[in-house]
């Protein structure tokens, strides 16, 4: 009897297990978050899920910030920011179909399915004896160089329509290696068609057609580090004024190069982490949620300067979600164009913001991740580079010192802030010196909880009430709104 009630369960369990959906391991989440309503940091918090936890992905947003996941019980459902989950290898974050549907609310529209791209006529033979990851169809006739830019020596041309052979990529992704007709090397990405390949799995190469490869960290910025003499620089950091060296000759030069190619004087784009991309950073400036006070009104101004489209479909750079800003991102991570969905651009995320948006004022705030992964060299050579790209570009560098409690990680946040504070230095560029500014808040404007990220509260952008005496984040709104209206003042109206 006992045998036969055994035998029973058996064939029961067998049944259930064949019945019940297998559940697919996607990713696992890397850090305890937030899962919101909708794919955006002001998207209302509907639960929260831990660290360490298997999540089915269920789609993604356009840029790809954001993915849809629910959990194993199906009890927890909702949008995270896409940087905070560990995705398993056969996860591409590019093939994830496009979602906007709000959680408990109305689907703004259904994710319409992507055109199959247009049928082209494929040779009967491979279209070069080098063999690649896949392949491509030049929407364009193009050059073909030795190298990954335009300073390189062109080796010949390859006309509109046809097939090639695609090897890799750069870092940034803007250009590809591939062959075709006899023809090996670098072509512009966004003018070539990607057929039987994804974006995100090409490999990074820094070969030169006949010359010697690129080094593995293009452009290292040849600045030796500083002596790490702790003492000396906390006390630095705490001299430097908040808002440092906004207006002299350096940042008029930029500006006015910046004119000279298009850039808006009434645009500003975001460079940054989760601090940026996840916590309440300008965006109710952009939707009418503030108070300024009567201590603040002289701001009004400034708000309605930057109160412009950057780009269809925005309504202001408050409200824009950059793609330079994303959620764990590294200052090496913004020069990386894996991280940018190739629908949208063929740039890293720091150059495709800028082509993108066209802005004259780069707000950027890079570090807190930088000291948990990066080495002091690395970052060192990231935030110069940053400030670089952009002047290059005609938008001025607002270089912004990272907030930290002096019980986590206290000794490294004062030696990578003070290599901020000497990057600013080197170039003549703004400063806004939030680490000094957040020392009087309670905890320093830190969540010892989480702290990676700063205290808020309630009222972000409210500063009748005393709010920006008391969180972080408020704080920094404060400061970054302050700046730029020093900025509009003395070099963008005039």
């Amino acid at each position: 009897m006992i045998k036969r009630v055994l035998l029973l369960v058996a064939v029961l369990c067998l049944l259930i297990v064949a019945v019940l959906p297998t559940f697919a391991q996607d990713g696992i989440t890397i850090d305890i978050l937030n899962v919101r309503a909708g794919a955006s940091s002001e998207s209302p918090i509907l639960t929260e899920i831990g660290a360490r936890v298997d999540v089915v992905i269920e789609g993604r947003n356009n840029i790809g910030n954001w993915i849809l996941i629910r959990s194993a019980d199906g009890a927890i459902r909702g949008w995270v920011a896409s940087r905070f989950v560990d995705f398993s290898d056969d996860i591409v974050l590019a093939n994830l179909p496009v979602s906007e549907e709000i959680i408990g609310g109305v689907v703004v529209a259904e994710a319409a399915p992507e055109a199959p791209p247009e049928t082209v006529q494929q040779p009967a033979a491979p279209v070069n004896s080098v063999d690649g990851v896949g392949s491509g169809e030049l929407i364009s006739a193009m050059n073909v160089r030795t190298g990954p830019g335009t300073t390189y020596d062109s080796v010949g041309q390859l006309a509109q329509g046809l097939t090639v052979s695609i090897e890799g990529r750069n870092v940034a992704g803007d250009w590809l290696i591939i062959s075709g007709e006899g023809v090996r090397g670098w072509v512009y990405s966004p003018y070539v068609n990607l057929l039987d390949v994804e974006f995100a799995t090409l490999p990074v190469s820094y070969e030169v057609i006949g010359g010697e490869s690129l080094a593995p960290t293009p452009e290292v910025i040849e600045i030796p580090l500083p002596e790490r003499n702790i003492e000396a620089m906390e006390a630095r950091l705490r001299s430097v004024p908040i808002l440092h060296n906004l207006v002299n000759d350096t940042v008029y030069d930029i500006f006015a190069n910046g004119r000279n190619v298009g850039n808006n004087p009434r645009i500003f784009m975001k460079v940054g982490d989760s601090v940026t991309a996840t916590q309440p950073f300008m965006s109710g400036f952009g939707r009418g949620d503030y108070a300024l006070g009567a201590d603040y009104g002289y701001l009004q101004p400034t708000i309605d300067w930057f109160n412009v489209s950057p780009r269809p479909g925005i309504a202001n750079s408050f409200v824009n979600e950059s793609i330079a800003a994303q959620s764990g991102f590294t200052s090496d991570a913004i020069f990386d164009g894996l991280w940018v969905n190739p629908s949208v651009c063929r740039e890293a995320a720091l150059y495709c913001e800028y082509t993108l948006t066209k802005p004259s004022v780069a707000i950027i705030l890079l570090g807190s991740v930088d000291m948990r992964s990066n080495s002091p060299f690395d970052f060192q050579n990231n935030i110069h580079r940053a400030a670089l790209e952009m002047m290059r570009r005609g938008v001025i560098p607002v270089l912004t010192t990272f907030p930290n409690h002096p019980d986590v990680l206290g000794e490294d946040a004062i030696y990578f802030n003070n290599l901020i504070l000497n990057a600013a230095d080197t170039y003549n560029v703004p400063v806004i010196n939030l680490w000094a500014a957040t020392q009087a808040l309670p905890d320093a404007g830190i969540n010892l909880a989480d702290p990676i990220h700063m205290t808020q509260g309630q009222n972000y952008f409210h500063f009748d009430a005393g709010q920006e005496g008391l969180y972080g984040v408020s704080l920094r709104n404060l400061l970054t709104l302050q700046a730029l209206d020093t900025l509009r003042v003395n070099v963008l109206a005039r």
